[in-house]
């Protein structure tokens, strides 16, 4: 399967806002509801940030996260490498740095898995 990045349908954006609206289904919890997001992010978030009933969806802004700052987000990145055991190379964290919403790191995590899973396939 080969990725559009979609520069020219989102200009300035990091790409992987297109991947998520043109996606027909996630491999997570929810299905096809482009709106849900792992529950294990969900979980990391509510507890780095102490938010039990936050409720976070793919569209859902760093900025609506009370705390969010660019050093939280260095803490969320680690505890979604340990959680998920992956490890974000140079570009995918240049991708998460410019990442403004829940979904984008959400999108960029399943192509982190599916990578994985190719490669000990």
């Amino acid at each position: 399967m080969s990725w559009d990045y979609g520069e020219e349908a989102h200009p300035g954006s990091s790409g992987l806002i297109h991947i998520l609206e043109s996606m027909s289904a996630l491999p997570f919890a929810g299905g096809g509801d482009l709106g849900a997001v792992h529950p294990t992010l969900v979980e990391i978030v509510q507890k780095l940030f102490r938010v039990p009933d936050a409720r976070l969806v793919a569209g859902t802004p760093y900025t609506d996260i009370p705390g969010w700052d660019s050093l939280s987000h260095i803490n969320v990145i680690f505890e979604v490498e340990k959680s998920f055991a992956v490890r974000f190379d140079d570009e995918e964290l240049e991708q998460l740095r410019a990442s403004a919403t829940f979904g984008e790191l959400h999108t960029l995590l399943r192509m982190k898995l599916s990578q994985g899973e190719a490669r000990s396939a």
